[in-house]
Order: structure tokens, then sequence, then C-alpha cells
């Protein structure tokens, strides 16, 4: 509250106390004419207030703080503060009448300075000039799916974007965006279907199908196609069939109509359009589906064989051709800690790019990829944890890797 109403630092503190001061005479005016309108105003500010206090009372780490939380009782605050102005207004004219200029012209600059003041003490926390980190994340991801490509998301962070982009932008329009916790109600399934009708669920599958009783069970899934289809060495035997193995989800005796969706959509796709999952989750869709998804950027790609080597010519033409790093090693661009967690989903495949150089004899080329990533994503800046920081470390000296989930979840 302090930092937008009444920060008293610098040069100019007396500016920074003038929003608090004019809400402050704001209450007062209104009490004056109105008690009951102000009691009205103290209680729902103090409500409000308490409520914000109340909703952060969390443990850490267990959602992000939302600044916009803050916003109902700052708006109330907010129109005290107009109802201060008002007041001065009042006051200065009631001044001007009596000559007193001299005190009307100090009063009325202190008036209007106060806004200034607010926009100049804040203006770098909230600009959003040259930050681009949530554009290049969604155009990123977009940009490095394989044509027609069925894209399976998560949460807000790796959904939201990628529909701006794609809808306004006319990025990649080929590409069918999916949030999988969104695929457990129905209605959501059949906009999917209405949108894009060759998209492999039958009609009215959520209709019919819902969470329920479940045993382990493992499914076959015939495989059709050939190795280079999925980016595979051509001397590679595509098995007949994969075999992804589907536990209960809750608690240990039931799935969700999200797990049945996506067993569906894996038998109704035929292998005809890529399946790919968003890396900013710790799963691939189903944990069955593990040993058959390939990193290839911010994606794990579902192909048909298990424990896939790494694809170098996806990585290098995703992570060295085209995704964007704008604005992570720019210290003058503020980076706040959601982009700070997605820019970490790019550290994993390029720790998997640098090991396929490494492997294949280029130790030369493994240190240029990776210090040409390092050098726009500078892990000063994006803190990596301990073990993904000695993974970036020895990406180039041939140790084996800390730990090794498809992609690691990075973030939501």
């Amino acid at each position: 509250f302090a930092t937008n109403f009444l920060w008293l630092s610098g040069r100019w503190a007396i500016l920074g106390a003038l929003p608090g001061l004019l809400g402050v005479l704001g209450w007062l005016a209104v009490w004056r004419r109105d008690r009951r309108l102000g009691v009205a105003f103290a209680v729902l500010l103090v409500l409000q207030a308490a409520v914000t206090v109340a909703y952060f009372n969390i443990r850490a780490n267990f959602f992000r703080p939302f600044d916009r939380h803050y916003l109902p009782a700052f708006v109330i605050w907010g129109m005290l503060v107009s109802c201060g102005a008002g007041e001065v207004v009042v006051r200065l004219r009631a001044l001007s009448r009596r000559g007193t200029w001299h005190a009307v012209s100090w009063a009325g600059a202190l008036l209007v300075l106060a806004p200034v003041s607010q926009l100049a003490h804040n203006w770098r926390a909230v600009s959003g000039a040259h930050r681009t980190f949530t554009e290049d994340f969604a155009t990123n991801m977009l940009r490095g799916l394989p044509p027609r490509a069925i894209l399976f998301t998560w949460g807000d962070n790796d959904t939201f974007p990628l529909w701006y982009m794609q809808t306004v932008a006319h990025v990649r329009p080929d590409v069918q965006i999916v949030n999988l916790p969104l695929t457990n109600a129905p209605w959501y399934l059949d906009e999917l279907a209405r949108k894009d009708p060759a998209f492999p669920l039958p009609q009215g599958y959520g209709d019919s199908h819902g969470a329920g009783p479940w045993t382990d069970t493992t499914v076959a899934i015939p495989v059709n196609g050939t190795a280079a289809q999925f980016g595979l060495p051509d001397d590679l035997a595509l098995p007949r069939s994969i075999q992804v193995h589907v536990a209960p989800r809750m608690p240990g005796k039931y799935v969700l109509l999200m797990d049945l969706v996506l067993l569906e959509v894996l038998k109704h796709n035929d292998w005809n359009r890529p399946l790919c999952f968003a890396t900013t989750a710790d799963r691939p869709g189903l944990p069955g589906l593990a040993p058959y998804v390939r990193l290839d950027g911010l994606f794990w790609r579902v192909v048909p064989y298990a424990d896939p080597p790494t694809s170098r010519a996806v990585l290098s033409r995703n992570l060295l051709q085209i995704y964007q790093y704008r604005g992570y090693a720019d210290p003058d661009v503020p980076l706040d800690e959601t982009s700070r967690n997605l820019g970490r989903n790019y550290y994993p495949p390029l720790v998997a790019l640098a090991r396929a150089e490494y492997a294949a004899g280029g130790a030369d080329q493994c240190r240029r990829s990776l210090d040409r990533v390092l050098l726009a994503l500078p892990t000063a800046r994006l803190q990596p944890d301990t073990t993904l920081q000695r993974e970036i470390e020895g990406a180039c000296t041939g140790v084996a890797a800390v730990h090794a989930p498809p992609g690691g979840s990075l973030a939501r």
C-alpha cells in the first residue's frame, strides 16, 4: 500500500506522500458531508484489506502472488484520493477569490504533480516496454511445432498467450491447442470438435464418458508410419504397437475424463497428426506415455519408439534458429518471477542438444551452441535450481545427467 500511496524516500518524498494524504483528506470530506457514506467507505476498505491479507496468508510457493488481488482495496483508496483532490480544488477556488494566488499556485502544482510522481516512481515496475517474454514464449512454442500438430497444454501461462498469438497474430493456425484440464468438461470437447471436425475424438464422447473406476491397464496402440516421419533414424525399426500403461489417478482407484480423452485421441489419431505436450508440467499427459516422448524444445513429441534418441536437427533448429530470447539478458528489463519460471523451460532442451552434440563427437560445437543460448539466457538472471545448474555446467563435459525426467517441471 505504501509503495503506491505513501512512499517517503528520495528527493521528492513529499510528492510520494500526497496520494496518502489526499486519501485521508477525501475520507474526512466524505465523513463531514455524509457520515453513513464515510462509515461505508471505511468498512469496505478495512474488509477488503483484511480479505486480501487472508487470501495471501498461505504457505510459500503455494500459488503465484498475483498483484491484481490488491486492486479492490486500492480502487477504494483511489476513490478517496479523488475525493481529496476535489476537496483541494474547492479550497483553492475559495483562496483564489481572496486573491491568495501564491498559496493557490503551490497547492495547484502539488495537486498536478501527485499522479506524475506516482507514474515516475512506479514506471519501471509497470511498464511493458521491451517485456516480450510472454509473446516470445508463445510464439516460440507454436513455431517450433511440426505441421498440423495437436498441442496439449496445462494452465493459463501456456494456453492463453498461445491462443492470443494464434488468433490475433495468426501464428501457426494449423496447430490445434488443447488445454488438458478443460478436457474434463464435455462442453469443451464439443467445442474442440466444432472448431476442428478432424480432431481425433468421437462426437459426443464427453456426454457418454466421465471419471470413473479404473484398474491398472496396459493399452496397446498400433503403430502406423515410418521412422523418418517422426524424425527418427531411418534404420530404426518401429514396433507394431506401443504399450501404454494407464494407472488409476484419483486416490488409486479412478481415472479422469482427461485420461480417457487422451487414450481415445491416441487411438483415433492413428499417428496422422503429431501429438505434443507443453513442457510446463512434470508429465506428458499420461504417465504411461513417458517412455514414448522426445524433448524437441518447449514441447515433448509422442513417437512410437521407447526411449527415443534425441533429435539434434529438431533441437538445433528450434533453439538456435526459431526461438527468440529477447530481454532476458538485458538488466534494464524487469524480470518477474513468472517470466523467470517460463524462461527456465529453455534449459532442459538446451542441455539435451548439448549432450547430443557432445556424444556425436562435437565438443566444440556443443560449447558453441551452449554459450550462444546462455548468452541470451544468462543463468544469473533466470536462476535455475542447483540440479539444473549442474546439468548446464556439465553438458559439454560428458558428465551424466543428474536427473532425467521427460523435460522436467519448470513452470505451470
